[in-house]
């Protein structure tokens, strides 16, 4: 899984990996349409032990943010064999022009866990050329379900949302040791490479796994996930609020984690293979969507949850639909204060989406929220390259001036996170806010084009605002690769821009030992953004660095972990010569992390500082190209202790400790930065860290 950089506001996710889907991408260049015809996959179904299995389920699954019928495609033969045809005009198209180039094909059986192709080669293989091992189905989950009275919950449903794997085919020791150890479960999974299906392709993986019912006593048994496998399961009842929990399919102890990391809010319940779990009652809400200005019913309006109370993490699972009349009832909200529901219009409505707080009534009766949508206008545009005039499929955002006056009409007011182009044309279209705001274009191939095109033709960029989560974040172009402002006038059904997006500039840097010859395995921060460190060692000694600015200069860091080499290179992008970066010996840093009052900070994670630091108002400062980092995952020890290797000599290190929600960072001189020398090992003793107030 490849690293990416902090989720700033508004940033969406990194996009599904993509399949092979070149011949289907050309028709569509030449103006033909890629979605006729049919699309073939084949294959066989193996055992554990490479023998063919008959009777074998097989489904087609991919990424899409709409629920879609997920059909039993085939079975296999008696030779494991099987080969299917899919109608292109069955896909979904709203995320991906060419949706059937990136299927994963899944293999069901009685008494074996789900098979998957093998996604450790870096090419994955033809679709009419599939191998689906299916491995041994021996720790299932089983689980008891209690109400905190103590009395079992019959009747509650789990449903596997995601599941990941080891990459190397390995077992879970390691990971469950590293997330009990650490308190993070994400950092876990991505550390311990271990190969998911939940991000990319939505809740249809729980899907083709029957999902466990509890019995009487408040039992069940989940079937089918395989042995040293990792699930999130949404529990779900008529008279309990929805719960979400990890799970593993082996042996374990029942724990609160991170779901991020301990820096980050949420926390997530991990579990072994069995488990018991208390389930707090659920509370129905109710209420009905109007007009803000008419008061007419909207049908069709769609209420989700969005905080459950008590959790400060954004959960959209739950939903439903206003009937006729406007009237809704979600249910599987806990009982509780802090709880919110987002609600918006049905498809083709100009509403602006709003957030609405439960409140905490006595009692288990339903709560009423009754909502009121205010009117928009409709924003559409194009995202396209510059140099062919081709649509570019891209993410889309939105923010609004902060002195925009009729923010105050919308109270709530907040955007889905998941906007975007339509595939096959470049075409988008939302509901935005009369007055100045601006729109932004991510594209899904972020090194291809230069990031903050358009931006220095919008005046005070900084004070736009994205409203989300019922606050206010400001908006950094830092990510966008193209921003345009719009200004519709009040009562305007809708304003149109055009987004166009410019390449960015590139070059070949070669990573060279301090014999000058070229030097594959190394770790390299800086290719694509400034912050962002490669999390695997490199097969080649020759890099490609995009997004290059005129006039910006960008900080290269390598570090080469087994050879215990280490270099920098700033680069513009206008250089004549070829870029080399020559390695030297490594330089570390070793200390010890104490409170003022000399008790050792034990277990925290360290973190390298490369701009201002995040508490200082505006947008974010640029990165400092004097500053060195060193990859996520450092942490001290027991006693406070900590060891940074690989650093580049030269650069100064600005680092510190994250404690819970706070970034903590050192007094005095070690605030300004610490350097070291090629080779060198420079002990620091111990650093004191001035603790926030309770």
């Amino acid at each position: 899984l490849r690293s990416m950089p902090p989720m700033s506001a508004g940033q969406p996710p990194p996009s599904p990996p993509p399949r092979a889907a070149e011949p289907a991408r050309a028709e569509a260049a030449k103006g033909a349409d890629p979605a006729t015809g049919e699309k073939a996959f084949a294959g066989r179904v193996l055992d554990p032990d490479g023998k063919p299995v008959a009777g074998a389920k097989l489904y087609a699954l991919y990424y899409t943010p709409k629920v879609m019928p997920v059909p039993e495609r085939a079975t296999s033969d008696k030779d494991g064999g099987f080969r299917f045809t899919v109608p292109k005009k069955e896909f979904d198209r709203s995320a991906s022009a060419t949706p059937w180039d990136e299927v994963m094909v899944v293999a069901v059986a009685e008494g074996y866990g789900l098979g998957f192709p093998d996604f450790r080669t870096d090419r994955p293989p033809a679709h009419t050329d599939l191998t689906l091992r299916l491995v041994k189905d021996d720790a299932p989950i089983t689980a008891r379900l209690r109400n905190l009275e103590g009395k079992p919950v019959a009747g509650a449903t789990a449903v596997v949302r995601e599941l990941w794997w080891p990459a190397d085919g390995g077992d879970l020791k390691e990971f469950a040791a590293a997330v009990k150890r650490n308190g993070e479960l994400h950092s876990a999974l991505t550390e311990h490479r271990l190969w998911q299906t939940g991000t990319w392709m939505g809740r249809d993986i729980g899907r083709v796994l029957p999902p466990a019912v509890t019995d009487a006593e408040g039992r069940f048994v989940l079937k089918g996930v395989g042995r040293e496998r990792v699930v999130q399961l949404a529990i779900e009842g008529p008279t309990m609020a929805t719960t979400e929990l990890w799970a593993m399919t082996r042996p374990g102890e029942t724990i609160r984690v991170a779901a991020q990391r301990r820096s980050q809010p949420g926390e997530v319940t991990f579990a072994g293979a069995a488990f018991e779990r208390v389930v707090p009652p659920g509370r129905p809400v109710v209420g009905t969507v109007r007009d803000k200005d008419t008061g007419k019913p909207i049908p069709g309006a769609l209420v989700e949850s969005y905080l459950f109370g008590g959790v400060n993490v954004i959960r959209t699972h739950l939903r439903t639909v206003a009937d006729k009349d406007g009237r809704y009832r979600l249910l599987g909200l806990p009982k509780g204060a802090a709880s919110q529901i987002r609600v918006g219009p049905p498809d083709g409505e100009p509403y602006l989406m709003t957030l609405a707080r439960v409140s905490d009534a006595p009692g288990l009766e339903p709560v009423t929220v009754d909502v009121k949508l205010k009117r928009g206008v409709w924003i559409t545009g194009k995202v396209t390259d510059k140099a062919t005039g081709r649509p570019v499929p891209s993410w889309i955002r939105y923010a609004v001036h902060g002195d925009n006056p009729n923010l105050p009409d919308a109270p709530g007011l907040t955007f889905n996170t998941d906007m975007r182009t339509r595939p096959e044309d470049g075409t988008f279209r939302f509901v935005g806010l009369p007055g100045r705001g601006v729109v932004a274009a991510q594209a899904h191939q972020p090194g291809r084009y230069r990031t903050g095109a358009g931006a220095d033709r919008i005046k005070d960029l900084d004070r736009f605002l994205i409203p989300a989560g019922g606050g206010r974040g400001l908006f950094s172009p830092e990510y966008s690769h193209a921003i345009v402002e719009v200004n519709p006038e009040k009562g305007a059904e809708s304003a149109t821009c055009e987004l166009v997006l410019v390449s960015g500039v590139t070059r070949t840097l070669t990573v060279v030992g301090p014999d000058a010859k070229p030097l594959a395995g190394a770790l390299v921060r800086g290719l694509e953004h400034p912050d962002v460190w490669d999390d695997r060692p490199a097969a080649s000694a020759e890099f490609t660095v995009r997004d290059l600015k005129p006039g910006e200069s960008r900080l290269i860091q390598v570090s080469h972990p087994e050879k215990k080499l280490a270099g920098s290179l700033v680069v513009r992008g206008d250089e004549k010569e070829p870029l080399v970066l020559k390695l030297e010996a490594a330089g570390v840093l070793t200390g010890r992390f104490v409170t003022t009052d000399g008790k050792p900070l034990a277990g925290l994670e360290l973190f390298a500082q490369i701009r201002e630091p995040v508490a200082s108002p505006g947008p974010p400062a640029k990165a400092d190209v004097t500053l060195g980092s060193f990859p996520r995952g450092p942490r001290t020890d027991k006693d406070g202790k900590f060891r940074l290797e690989g650093l580049a000599p030269g650069l100064k290190y600005r680092f510190g400790v994250f404690r819970g929600m706070f970034a903590l960072t050192p007094e005095g001189d070690l605030a300004k930065g610490v350097t070291v020398k090629a080779g060198e090992t420079k002990d620091l003793g111990d650093i004191p860290i001035r603790l926030p107030e309770k």
